[in-house]
């Protein structure tokens, strides 16, 4: 019984080590992407693009004072992580 124990946890944490490796080889691939509509000149069609509706949201959120919440419709409008979107809002 310890033994069938030991082994399913073997293989939870290799799979959790796999799918982690996989999360930072699309995030890596998805950035590559990014890059290519950016030079192609589309940048609408990056995953990171923010409509204007959304960054104006985004920035009278901020002006309120509400950051989590300009935060979030960053978030909502693209495929930004919780970092990279408070990185968006917090600059100028």
């Amino acid at each position: 019984m310890i033994t069938v124990l030991i082994i399913l946890a073997l293989v939870v944490i290799i799979n959790a080590l796999t799918l982690s490796q996989l999360g930072k080889q699309v995030r890596r691939q998805q950035r590559q992407l990014d890059l290519l509509c950016e030079q192609t000149g589309n940048p609408a069609l990056s995953s990171t693009y923010l409509s204007e509706e959304t960054g104006a949201k985004a920035a009278r959120l901020k002006a309120a004072g509400d950051i989590g919440a300009a935060v979030k419709a960053v978030r909502e409008d693209t495929i930004l992580d919780l970092l990279e979107a408070k990185q968006y809002v917090d600059k100028p």
